[in-house]
């Protein structure tokens, strides 16, 4: 009986790196294999000094096209075509959502 022991393996794929570009900053940081679209969102608030909700991500497929991250499936969808591609790195765009709606009811309601 022969024993596999995979744990080499899935130690190297736990984590997958995400290098964003935001106007002329980029940033790279590691998230989990299994990190929803909320926690990621978190992560490039964090380093880039934004607030949830004022931006989207994007991230480059295997046709080089940019395609949203809308939810979590989308952001499972993005990590299994870095994986497919051998690729450890997944590059996204940051970029602030264009709408005026509310802003300026927002401004003065104080």
């Amino acid at each position: 009986m022969e024993t596999v022991t995979p744990f080499a393996s899935r130690k190297e794929m736990k984590t997958v790196t995400i290098k964003a570009t935001y106007r002329e900053d980029i940033i790279r940081f590691r998230v989990s294999l299994n990190c929803g679209i909320v926690e990621l969102k978190e992560q490039v608030a964090k380093r880039l000094k934004l607030e949830i909700g004022t931006f989207d991500i994007k991230y480059l497929d295997d046709d080089h096209e940019w395609v949203l991250i809308a939810c979590d499936a989308d952001l499972q969808e993005c990590i299994d075509v870095s994986r497919s591609s051998a690729s450890n790195i997944i590059r996204v765009l940051v970029h602030e959502i264009t709408s005026n709606l509310g802003s300026s009811r927002e401004s003065s309601g104080e």
